[in-house]
């Protein structure tokens, strides 16, 4: 029942937002955005490879699957937490996908591991547009808010640091050197979300700056914490992404644009990962059925 109330919720605020916007106009701005859907899958296939990266880090040398296992792991996972509840089946299936290779236990506890860092950097992206905002809107207060998330996230890391695992051998749970490195690869993930933006709206023709696009990413991971339990955070993500565009002068239209188009990339990995999910259980019944085959 609830699945089903998040779902029409998002629904009747997809409706709403593209009336708003023009049916129209977003048709012609989605069709001239056909030529920018490779550079969006490569972009978001190096975010996949960047995530997997950072989750093996955490899992320890001990317990690695192959990077494209990982990969392949990550893909499944993320199409899952799209389809449905976010973080709830995005990590255990995660944590299914690479089962023959590592523990339960241990892809489950690194994969939190990887996304408090994703979330780490995510947040300081979050503060600084907020200081960006401020700073246009010539308002100062503005900013505390994106402080007091920074150093609730920092909070939670360090929470997460003290805890003793099987993170790179025996003794501290977090090597510096292995810590730097998983912090890297979720910066790196941000800084490509936010060249997609930019790349996307200069493709359009709106005058935006890599400071304009820096803040419209910002705004929008905002609409993501409340998005979560809605499948897709359909939706949630056309208002914020309207609406931010908007306050920041770079248009309605082209902001629900953006989230459009992310749709159509999210879809199209969505489907890989589905394919993924289905021979990974396809391959475990034939085993479970005769275990001499391979």
């Amino acid at each position: 029942m609830k699945f089903l109330a998040a779902a029409t919720l998002g629904i009747a605020l997809f409706v709403w937002t593209t009336a708003s916007v023009g049916v129209s106009t977003l048709v012609v701005q989605v069709n001239q955005l056909g030529g920018m859907l490779p550079l969006m899958l490569g972009l978001a296939a190096l975010r996949f490879a960047l995530q997997a990266a950072g989750w093996r880090i955490a899992m320890g040398p001990a317990n690695r699957p192959s990077l494209l296992q990982a990969m392949r792991a990550v893909i499944a996972g993320e199409a899952a937490g799209y389809l449905t509840w976010g973080p709830i089946s995005r990590e255990p299936v995660k944590a299914l996908m690479v089962g023959e290779q590592t523990p339960h236990r241990v892809s489950l506890s690194a994969a939190i591991v990887e996304r408090v860092a994703y979330m780490g950097a995510a947040t300081g992206l979050v503060a600084f547009s907020l200081m960006l905002v401020a700073v246009r809107a010539g308002r100062g207060d503005w900013i505390a808010p994106g402080f007091a998330a920074a150093i609730v996230v920092a909070g939670l890391w360090l929470a997460a640091k003290d805890r003793r695992s099987r993170f790179g051998g025996t003794g501290p749970a977090y090597a510096p050197a292995s810590l730097a490195a998983l912090v890297s690869f979720a910066i790196l993930q941000e800084i490509i979300n936010v060249l997609e933006t930019y790349a996307v709206f200069a493709w359009l023709g709106a005058a935006a700056t890599i400071e304009s696009a820096i803040a419209l990413e910002g705004l929008n991971r905002l609409a993501n914490a409340p998005a979560q339990l809605i499948p897709g955070k359909l939706g949630v993500l056309e208002l914020a992404g309207s609406t931010f565009a908007g306050v920041l002068q770079l248009g309605h239209a082209n902001g629900l644009t953006l989230v459009i188009a992310r749709r159509v990339r999210s879809l199209a990995w969505t489907g890989m990962g589905v394919l993924l999910l289905t021979t990974s259980a396809s391959r475990a019944r034939t085993a479970r059925r005769n275990p001499a085959i391979v």
